[in-house]
């Protein structure tokens, strides 16, 4: 029975609807398993960032690259927390914290004694608590979110680039923390695969990320100035795509070969805002690779996700949200962002991102009022229908002002309405069999980590959607 649900080329119909719902999901984000396998470093590491000055920044860099060198010499499945640890006390060294070397020294045992698993999916739940721990929703923000709620309304902040050696550190970084490049940087056991295993959440999901997104003027001037969108809305929807899941769904190679694509292409995007926006003023230089810019991207991604996944398929529980959110810094890694840029937990990312609607800083522009309108408007008639319900999801989870400003309204039939599908859907997932419901990369992936080549099916369906019959083999 399966095996002709899988044949049905029926259901590639309602996947390529379905992706075409998602045509507005933007830019990129993934991960941080790291506290799974080195959790003293994980909890020394927000010690040590605590204590390395400004000043030092630079230095620090450098010494992660001398560092991380050193430890990708070996073969990366036979590196141990152990090892790791040690690299970690030469970073600091090598930082000038010797105060901190201490703390990585005296907490990899600690991460050391938990029996580990063979990727970086595997979870060590006791190491998690304690290097992490549950925080409450007042828990101080991260050191990049406080800075926008003080510094947000008055244009005073500096732009920080990504330069080339901070984006090489970070990827050096990533392919020191995954042990089987097969797996990838998430692998099976990983919340990431688990939050990107259905293909209604992201796809609903995308509408609000994309408006949030380019509700930020810089970004709005990137893809107003420098994309391929207006012109030809799907190609960049399946560009997005085949980046963001090839670094979620793929090999560790292959994640790292989208991240140096993805810095290639936002290298030629830069120049000047046109006209004041919001807090940012006429002629302020804008580049894909600002820092500010790329963090709220980012988290416009992950927190869409989870508002969606548990409007659509089910309730996730506190411990799952931190370590959703610790695989994210990961995929952060992935674009050149530091980790003293990310907010410290689940709790404070959710505070940063209610900072940034109330900073001042987003704001629906004439050009990015254009691109909402172009993004949901026709597009053929066989995306109609998803592109409706995409609409209505976005107006649903949109904060006014924008939702006003972007010309979505949202009253008591469009709730009913709402309420009652997002009600079918979590009933559907929970009723239907999986493989219907399911990302046929989510499908592939599996297939790879398990030796096999994806069904017939599931390679029409990546056909139908991406062009091509295999994404992450």
């Amino acid at each position: 029975m399966a095996t002709s649900f899988r044949e049905n080329p029926f259901l590639s119909f309602v996947f390529l609807l379905l992706v075409a719902s998602a045509t507005a999901q933007a830019n990129e984000a993934a991960i941080n398993r790291a506290v799974s396998h080195e959790p003293g470093i994980q909890a020394a590491s927000s010690v040590r960032l605590a204590r390395v000055a400004s000043a030092e920044a630079e230095p620090d860099v450098l010494a992660l690259i001398r560092a991380a060198e050193t430890a990708s010499a070996a073969p990366a499945a036979s590196r141990r927390p152990e090892t790791a640890a040690g690299d970690a006390a030469l970073h600091d060294a090598q930082a000038g914290s010797a105060t901190a070397a201490g703390d990585v020294a005296e907490l990899a045992p600690a991460g050391a004694s938990g029996s580990l698993e063979a990727n970086v999916g595997g979870h060590v739940e006791a190491s998690i608590e304690e290097a992490i721990g549950k925080r409450s929703a007042s828990t101080p923000v991260g050191p990049v979110a406080a800075k926008w709620k003080t510094v947000g309304r008055d244009q005073g902040f500096e732009p920080q680039w990504v330069t080339e050696e901070l984006f090489e550190a970070q990827l050096l970084k990533v392919h020191g923390k995954v042990l089987d490049p097969k797996l990838g940087l998430f692998g099976p056991d990983s919340m990431m695969w688990k939050m990107s295993q259905y293909i209604v959440p992201g796809g609903v999901g995308a509408g609000r990320a994309l408006l949030l997104q380019i509700s930020h003027p810089w970004v709005t001037a990137g893809i107003d100035e420098h994309s391929i969108t207006r012109k030809d809305p799907l190609k960049r929807a399946r560009n997005t795509f085949s980046y963001i899941l090839s670094m979620t769904f793929g090999s560790r190679e292959q994640a790292l070969a989208a991240a140096r694509d993805v810095r290639t292409i936002h290298g030629r995007v830069q120049g000047h805002l046109r006209q004041r926006a919001g807090t940012f003023a006429e002629g302020s230089e804008y580049r894909a690779s600002e820092i500010q810019a790329m963090l709220w991207v980012h988290a416009t991604l992950w927190e869409t996700l989870m508002l969606s996944y548990e409007q659509s398929v089910g309730k996730v529980s506190d411990d799952d949200k931190l370590r959703f959110y610790e695989e994210t810094k990961l995929f952060a890694y992935l674009f050149g962002i530091p980790e003293e840029a990310l907010p410290s937990n689940w709790w404070a990312f959710l505070e940063y991102c209610d900072n940034m609607r109330a900073s001042g800083q987003l704001v629906a522009t004439p050009a990015s009022q254009q691109l909402a309108k172009y993004l949901f408007g026709w597009h053929g008639v066989l995306i109609w229908l998803p592109m409706q319900y995409a609409k209505l999801s976005t107006a649903a989870n949109m904060e006014e002002p924008l939702r006003s400003s972007y010309g979505f309204t949202y009253g008591p039939v469009k709730e009913f309405i709402y309420e009652s599908s997002t009600l079918a859907s979590r009933v559907g997932h929970k009723v239907m069999p999986d493989f219907l419901l399911e990302n046929p990369v989510y499908k592939e992936a599996h297939a790879r980590v398990r030796g096999k080549r994806a069904w017939p099916f599931t390679r029409f369906q990546l056909w139908l959607a991406f062009g091509e019959s295999s994404l992450v083999p």
